[in-house]
C-alpha cells in the first residue's frame, strides 16, 4: 500500500508532451483534407440537433467511429496500449449514437440551462482547432472534431445534451465524461492548457442537466 501511495498521475503517462504533439502532427498529415469533411458533418449534426432531427445521431456516430479508428486505433495505440480499449469504447458509443435514429423525438423542447451548456460545449468542440492553434502556435498541431478524440468528445457531449432526453441520455453520457477525465488528466500532466477545458466539460454538462429555473 505504501508503494502505491508514492505514485502520481504522471507515472501512468508513458510519453512526453513532445512525443504527443508529434503524434498529432502525424495524424493531421495522414488524414488531411478529411478534416474539412468531418467539420462539415459536425456542423450538420449540430444544426439537426437543434430541431431534434433523428439524423443527428448517425452523423455524430460517424465522427466517433472515425476518431476511434483514425486516431485511437491507428496512432494513439503506439503511445498507450490502453488505447485499444478506448477505441472499443468509442465504437460502442458510435453504435449507441446510431440507435438515436430510433429514439430521438423530433422537435422536443430543451430546458434553457441544458441548451446553454449544450451549445457551449458543441461550439467549443468545433472551435477546438483555433484553441489548439492559439496554445501551440502551429497548424500542424491543431485538433479537429471527427479526427482527434478530444474535440470529438466535447462536441458530442454538447450535441447529446441538445438532442436526447430521459434514460437514454444517461446511457450516452458515461463514455464522453470518462474520456474528458482521462484525457484531461493526461494533458494536465503534459502541461497542455487544453486540459482545463477537458476537465471543465463534464462539470458544464452536469450543471446544465441539474440547473433548474423557477419556470421549469
Amino acid at each position: 500500500m505504501e508503494e502505491w501511495s508514492t505514485y502520481a498521475v504522471g507515472n501512468f503517462i508513458p510519453f512526453t508532451a513532445e512525443v504527443y504533439l508529434r503524434l498529432i502532427e502525424r495524424v493531421n498529415a495522414a488524414w488531411w483534407p478529411l478534416h474539412l469533411a468531418t467539420t462539415v458533418i459536425g456542423i450538420g449534426a449540430l444544426a439537426l440537433a437543434f430541431t431534434g432531427r433523428r439524423l443527428a445521431g448517425p452523423l455524430l456516430a460517424l465522427l466517433w467511429g472515425w476518431a476511434a479508428y483514425g486516431f485511437l486505433q491507428q496512432f494513439y495505440v503506439n503511445l498507450n496500449w490502453a488505447s485499444v480499449w478506448f477505441a472499443r469504447g468509442f465504437y460502442l458509443q458510435a453504435l449507441l449514437l446510431t440507435l438515436l435514429i430510433f429514439t430521438t423525438h423530433q422537435g422536443s423542447k430543451v430546458p434553457p440551462a441544458r441548451l446553454r451548456s449544450g451549445v457551449l460545449l458543441a461550439a467549443l468542440g468545433l472551435f477546438w482547432p483555433l484553441i489548439s492553434l492559439i496554445g501551440r502556435g502551429t497548424l500542424r498541431q491543431t485538433e479537429v472534431v471527427g479526427i482527434h478524440a478530444d474535440p470529438t468528445t466535447i462536441f458530442a457531449l454538447g450535441v447529446i445534451l441538445l438532442m436526447q432526453r430521459g434514460w437514454w441520455l444517461w446511457v450516452l453520457l458515461p463514455m464522453p465524461l470518462l474520456w474528458c477525465l482521462i484525457s484531461g488528466l493526461s494533458l494536465w500532466v503534459l502541461g497542455q492548457f487544453q486540459a482545463g477545458l477537458l476537465l471543465a466539460a463534464p462539470m458544464t454538462a452536469i450543471l446544465g442537466l441539474c440547473w433548474r429555473t423557477p419556470k421549469e
